[in-house]
């Protein structure tokens, strides 16, 4: 039975504050702020973590772990959350420092920020250069925090006349998202020193610490050398992908429900009722098995259930909803087709990028190559633009005695649009392994590293003229691409 919603509370401001909240669970903005974000289905990972933690701080157990999960999951949500609460309980009690292995790819850059993050909670701001966590040399730096570590001793009192310092152990929480990343170092030192240290009895002379590794990848422990692995707990916490269309969709609900503060519902009396009526709209979006919503959770869940890509095509869903105009017979969604993200990027490229790729699929194709570098597209490049010369130069010739010649592009200027590409997503790195180690690393030139194309020439040629076809403004622009795209 259809059934319109009442929406006399429904304004503007009521759902312009409800939509910021669903996108900041989409997008993840508020993962690191002082509210926690409901999760589905992970309370028993949840209450693991939190008693694992909670040991480190109250009774300077040292403990480490590895939570593993595909991207998306909630894994960095979830330790978030943990340490809110614990928080809330115990105060400054203990630190946290935190190391991402997109951004800190090695020991060296790893050190220097566990030292800047020690220095930060530490140390005053007006202190002496010298007495900062962080020296000169990286091999100083590493020596300074492990000698706190081993120590344990952090001295607020500097004054020689008292006969014994105050001495405390302070725990540290050290996080470290992509965790993978830093077993491609070759002796994993920074790895060996942490779980060295969270592994041994707590003494007068070690510092309780926990170390977390959050990673998507599930053969991540048997990357670990064999000393390394030796000082691991073994403790791994698994995240898992959903086991049935229900549990997916019921994922899909918390991310779209929201809940509000008891300070916001006092301000705002109304908020309730409004967003009562939103949870209501969601879920009659979703059992609607005929609509739009439905449609891309069925989708990505019988594909490639990929939740990051999921969260991408809600957000615009999101913002086209009109809760105060929903009937569930009547509401259809309008919005472009995000199904296939290398489409809409090619409309963002620059015309020589568009030949550079479309130069890369042909040899693709051609040769029957499933990677491609930057010299073998060039010269693809440079043969297609002196035919287009020669064809250009043969009609004009039954024009007159005319001769044309189209400026080709240099190679560094081809090159900084390959490098676009890669930027954009186009042309994506294969992943390589030796040993079971994936090689993040390369030696061999800019010029000889091998990429594989998003988008093959058949899928270039038809979206260009399904453009050419619609009679969009500027689809002429786009006429020579399938004279290109012509093997």
């Amino acid at each position: 039975m259809t059934r319109e919603l009442e929406h006399d509370c429904i304004d503007e401001t009521f759902e312009k504050h409800i939509k910021l909240k669903v996108l900041s669970n989409l997008t993840n903005r508020t993962t690191s702020g002082t509210k926690k974000i409901k999760l589905y289905n992970l309370e028993n990972e949840r209450l693991e973590i939190y008693k694992m933690l909670e040991n480190t701080i109250r009774f300077n157990e040292g403990k480490s772990c590895l939570l593993i999960g595909p991207r998306g999951s909630g894994k960095t949500t979830l330790i978030n959350n943990v340490i809110i609460e614990l928080t809330e309980k115990y105060g400054k009690s203990f630190f946290i420092i935190r190391l991402n292995g997109l951004f800190q790819d090695n020991d060296k850059n790893a050190v220097k920020e566990i030292a800047r993050q020690l220095d930060w909670q530490v140390m005053d701001p007006n202190v002496a250069a010298d007495a900062t966590f962080e020296k000169l040399s990286v091999n100083a730096t590493m020596t300074t925090i492990m000698s706190l570590l081993d120590r344990s001793r952090l001295n607020e009192d500097d004054d020689e006349e008292v006969e014994e310092e105050e001495e405390y152990d302070i725990p540290i929480i050290f996080l470290l998202d992509e965790f993978e990343r830093y077993t491609n170092s070759s002796k994993q030192t920074l790895l060996y020193n942490l779980f060295d240290i969270a592994q041994v009895n707590h003494s007068s002379r070690t510092s309780p610490i926990a170390v977390i590794g959050l990673t998507s990848k599930t053969t991540v422990r048997e990357q670990l050398e064999k000393r390394v692995k030796s000082r691991f707990s073994q403790r791994v916490i698994q995240i898992n992908k959903a086991k049935n269309m229900d549990e997916f969709i019921e994922y899909v609900k918390t991310l779209l429900k929201v809940e509000v503060d008891d300070d916001e519902l006092n301000s705002n009396g109304d908020l309730q009722s409004c967003l009562n009526q939103y949870h209501e709209c969601i879920d009659e979006l979703i059992s609607n098995k005929g609509g739009e919503l439905r449609k891309m959770i069925v989708e990505n869940y019988y594909t490639i259930k990929d939740l990051n890509s999921l969260k991408n095509s809600l957000i615009p869903f999101i913002m086209d909803l009109k809760i105060s105009e929903f009937n569930d017979k009547s509401y259809k969604f309008s919005r472009t087709d995000f199904k296939n993200e290398s489409f809409e990027l090619l409309k963002s490229i620059s015309e020589l990028e568009l030949q550079l790729l479309i130069c890369s699929a042909r040899q693709c194709l051609k040769n029957s190559l499933e990677t491609i570098n930057f010299n073998v597209s060039f010269e693809e490049y440079e043969r297609l633009a002196r035919k287009q010369n020669n064809t250009l130069n043969s009609q004009l010739q039954t024009m007159g005695n005319i001769k044309y010649t189209t400026p080709t592009s240099s190679r560094d200027l081809m090159l900084t649009c390959w490098e676009n590409l890669i930027q954009v997503g186009l042309l994506i790195e294969p992943t390589r392994q030796t040993n079971g180690i994936n090689l993040h690393f390369y030696t061999g030139g800019e010029n000889n590293k091998m990429y594989h194309c998003d988008l093959n020439l058949e899928d270039i040629m038809k979206y260009f003229q399904s453009v050419s076809g619609s009679g969009n403004e500027g689809s002429s622009e786009y006429s020579w691409v399938e004279g290109w795209c012509r093997l």
